[in-house]
């Protein structure tokens, strides 16, 4: 089994037609992760309902990635343990500057605190496994893992706090059908919930990674605004509301394992 063909994404790409100006032009089939709406239930919480800080271990990450990016799920397929496996290596290798002004030296893509020491089993936040899942999308792209971290070192202060405000939203508003329905117009970009959140890829030039400008967009009012801001030709989008809240729940199924078994 290829995870390749597996973990699946949709990202939209858009191109500026005027200054300021962006409209959608294709739906990139390469890696369609199935972001479906997560099932809403009685107990789902308020918007601005607090969320409790936990940890996690690695195995209740690889799982809960695994369950929204695997078909017919029955454990973390090796592949997709081996990718996450360099991910997290290649980023604890780079190593971070907390005097740095440069968000990509000052903070880790997926982790919240420097390592422990040798022995010491590593503890995950749930938006160091949500991270994760993002640089697996980028990398569903074709993009090379490298840039996949920096891409995730550089926006983690604005989506970290994104993170943190959409788990506090109501999934029940979130997710209304008739109200997504309704929002639904010509010209504005389609969502699967009432207030889409973007991590947006922009660049002047067909690919070169170098020169890719990245941000957190809230709308496709902000996507816009960022695309005329730094004069891009195109852009490529991968919505982060509905995918935080199906990660949310499917970390929620998780239990951790004690160290040392398979």
């Amino acid at each position: 089994m290829a995870i390749c063909e597996e973990l699946n994404d949709m990202a939209i790409c858009i191109e500026t037609i005027w200054p300021g100006m962006v409209s959608p032009r294709s739906t990139v089939d390469l890696q369609l992760l199935d972001v479906r709406s997560p099932r809403r239930t009685p107990s789902s919480g308020r918007e601005g309902k607090k969320i409790a800080l936990m940890s996690y271990k690695r195995n209740q990450i690889e799982e809960a990635i695994a369950r929204i990016s695997v078909s017919n799920y029955e454990k973390p397929p090796l592949e997709l343990r081996t990718r996450i496996k360099r991910l997290l290596e290649l980023d604890r290798s780079m190593g971070r500057k907390l005097r740095s002004k440069d968000p990509e030296e000052t903070n880790f893509a997926f982790f919240s605190e420097e390592a422990l020491g040798t022995g010491v089993d590593i503890s995950f936040s749930e938006y160091d496994g949500f991270s994760l899942l993002n640089a697996l999308r980028i990398m569903g792209h074709r993009w090379p893992q490298g840039f996949a971290v920096t891409i995730m070192r550089r926006v983690r202060p604005a989506l970290e706090r994104e993170h943190a405000r959409i788990l506090r939203q109501d999934p029940d508003k979130l997710f209304d059908q008739k109200a997504i329905l309704a929002a639904a117009r010509e010209g504005v970009i389609a969502a699967d919930n009432t207030d889409p959140v973007y991590l947006a890829l922009a660049s002047k030039a067909q690919h070169p990674s170098d020169e890719i400008q990245a941000a957190v967009c809230r709308g496709d009012g902000e996507v816009s605004e960022f695309s005329r801001d730094v004069g891009a030709s195109s852009v490529i989008m991968f919505e982060v509301v509905t995918l935080a809240h199906r990660f949310h729940q499917a970390l929620m199924k998780t239990e951790p394992r004690r160290r040392g078994r398979g």
